[in-house]
């Protein structure tokens, strides 16, 4: 049976607080939903989720990151320059594999009476899923919502209130096809500028179809950005846009400086783009070595990860390679509860042993959902790192901004480290009562969880160190040095099984 596959990117109204950010997309995570990307952006105060899964679970998963973002945030207090009328801002459901645009649509009207109904906030379907014409376009549903905001008229949501929500506002929630979100950076801090050269990119000022464009101001004003979206990647490849923005910018005298993608990018687009620049005619998978030989079933996926983690990029580093070990650790756990499960002289521990299996499944899994969390929280930290400081104002700012992902960024380690433990801990019995032509590995695997946990820890002390609040340093470090001597003492009890079962 086909597998069907479902995007959802919802936008939160958020992206300098790290751990509510994180604390949302938390939420989403399930068995059957999986979170491929966390994009935070200081200046629009703003954060992407890319989501992909079944579609049930993937409405499921929603729900609950909009009822976290509902509870944690303020869309009073919310600052930033990117248009929004909610914390959950916008909410497009999309076709992947094996589901079609009326599966979309009824998705976002499944997820539109949930939020509305249960969370009390008022919702506006638009593009496919639009029950109106005039909510159709997501600008429109932006400035019907404002002017009756302003004007104290009642919203007319498809679903929910007729009232904004006090903390939570409103939220766009649709279905549409696949687009792609690029900022492009210009070289001269010229809002007026950027604005023009906005005006004469998106598709009703003569610009390539499909794409949208506004200009923003960044950094107050200290620098400025065209932001993009590009709906008609079939008609309009993302490279044929930012072009247009390069030769718009020379016309007006700037120059385009980089561009910056928000999200994930078609395999589609990346190929076209690579032909492009390269003068080719046509590019396809059969011609990218990686792809002809199937590294989306995982062939040569290691190898990638590992010359990432040679290569001069910070990310990913030793907090994804101490995930990695820990979920060897644990697979290792799993292959001597299999090669006892079954077999006669065992039957007496198979209750345990399929106990310990389903354990360190589960914790196997959630490791190598922690190599990719701590990729996420490093390169969210380095984003804050990155805010202007020219001001009082943008430095308390700043402050605040890295303290708050310095945290996440010793939270994922520290539960890296713990996910070991209780490796460890399943692992004691196994090594106890496992099958002993196995038992080895039943050390090796103790071993690569205790390495795991203490080369972890050492991500969760760098952290703490610069953290400006002290007390909450010290509460890292005593958790830290509790994790590693549990680590420790585990570990030298399994070992001690083991050399014993293996007759001294």
């Amino acid at each position: 049976m086909r597998r069907r596959v479902m995007e959802c990117v919802p936008n939160f109204s958020e992206g300098r607080d790290t751990a509510a950010v994180f604390d949302i997309a938390q939420a989403t995570q399930t068995e059957d939903v999986r979170l491929l990307d966390v994009h935070l952006d200081a200046d629009h105060n703003r954060s992407v989720l890319t989501l992909v899964g079944e579609p049930d679970a993937l409405v499921g998963a929603v729900f609950a990151a909009i009822e976290r973002a509902v509870a944690l945030l303020d869309l009073g207090e919310h600052r930033g320059v990117h248009p929004r009328i909610g914390v959950a801002d916008v909410v497009p459901f999309i076709p992947v594999a094996g589901v079609s645009r009326e599966a979309c649509v009824l998705a976002a009207r499944t997820l539109g009476q949930r939020v509305g109904a249960e969370l009390d906030v008022p919702v506006f379907l638009y593009e496919w899923a639009a029950t109106r014409s005039e909510f159709r376009n997501l600008a429109d549903v932006r400035r019907l919502y404002e002017r009756a905001r302003v004007s104290g008229l009642p919203l007319m949501p498809d679903y929910g209130p007729a009232d904004a929500h006090p903390r939570g506002g409103a939220v766009a929630i649709g279905a549409r096809a696949p687009l792609v979100a690029l900022n492009c950076f210009l070289g001269e801090p010229d809002l007026e500028a950027a604005r023009r050269i906005a005006a004469r990119t998106r598709e009703n000022g003569g610009g390539p179809v499909g794409v949208k464009a506004l200009g923003l101001p960044l950094h107050g004003a200290s620098r400025v950005q065209v932001s993009m979206n590009i709906t008609r990647t079939d008609q309009a490849p993302p490279h044929v846009a930012v072009e247009r923005v390069r030769e718009i910018a020379g016309a007006e005298g700037s120059a385009l400086a980089e561009s910056e993608l928000v999200g994930l990018l078609p395999l589609d687009s990346v190929l076209h783009a690579a032909a492009h620049a390269l003068g080719l005619p046509s590019l396809d998978t059969r011609q990218v070595l990686e792809l002809a030989a199937g590294e989306w079933e995982g062939g040569l996926e290691l190898d990638g990860f590992l010359d990432e983690l040679a290569s001069n990029a910070s990310t990913p580093g030793g907090g994804a390679a101490s995930a990695l070990v820990g979920a060897l650790g644990a697979a290792l756990g799993s292959m001597v509860c299999n090669l006892t499960v079954g077999r006669t002289k065992y039957a007496a521990v198979e209750p345990q042993m399929r106990d310990a299996l389903q354990e360190t499944e589960r914790l196997r899994g959630r490791l190598r959902e922690l190599m990719e969390a701590d990729e996420q929280a490093y390169s969210a930290l380095m984003a804050q790192y990155k805010l202007p400081r020219d001001t009082p104002e943008q430095k308390e700012h700043r402050a605040a901004a890295v303290e708050s992902a310095l945290r996440h960024a010793a939270d994922v380690p520290l539960e890296t480290a713990n996910t070991c433990a209780e490796v460890l801990r399943w692992l004691e019995p196994v090594a106890q009562e496992a099958n002993a032509n196995v038992i080895s590995d039943a050390g090796a695997g103790a071993l690569l969880s205790e390495a795991a946990a203490r080369s972890a820890l050492l991500n969760v002390r760098v952290n703490a160190s610069l953290m400006k609040d002290r007390a909450a340093a010290t509460d890292y470090l005593v958790a830290l040095d509790n994790t590693d001597a549990e680590a420790t003492a585990l570990t030298q009890r399994i070992i001690a099984v083991v050399h014993e079962r293996m007759g001294g």
